[in-house]
């Protein structure tokens, strides 16, 4: 999910497909973890730094995301855990509830930015 509203700069929240992910880390022959591991392995952060840095030229200097996080949740329609979904039926992305949800790494996010 890409943020920015009312922010000095645009960042995003990046939930990697783990099929695709175990792939890569196959691949590149770095032995899986945990999922949450996996995310803050320097290799795979660093995958996808060179994806946003390949695809911000797309768009204009104030769109291009700065920062972001990759978390190692899954979000779905329905929670069995009883908790609120971040996805709708149609799987439209829940802003409201991603923003509280994920608000401390959010704040982190921006906080970090010097």
């Amino acid at each position: 999910m890409v943020l920015g509203d009312n922010r000095k700069f645009v960042s995003a929240l990046i939930l990697p497909a783990e099929t695709a992910l175990r792939d890569w880390c196959a691949h590149k022959e770095i032995p899986w973890t945990t999922r949450s591991e996996m995310l803050t392995n320097p290799l795979v952060v660093d995958k996808f730094q060179r994806i946003i840095t390949a695809l911000n030229p797309r768009f204009g200097k104030v769109e291009q995301i700065k920062r972001f996080r990759l978390l190692p949740d899954t979000w779905e329609p329905v929670k069995s855990d009883g908790s609120l979904s971040e996805l709708t039926p149609t799987l439209k992305l829940k802003r409201r509830v991603i923003l509280e949800k994920y608000e401390s790494i959010i704040e982190e996010i921006y906080h970090d930015h010097s």
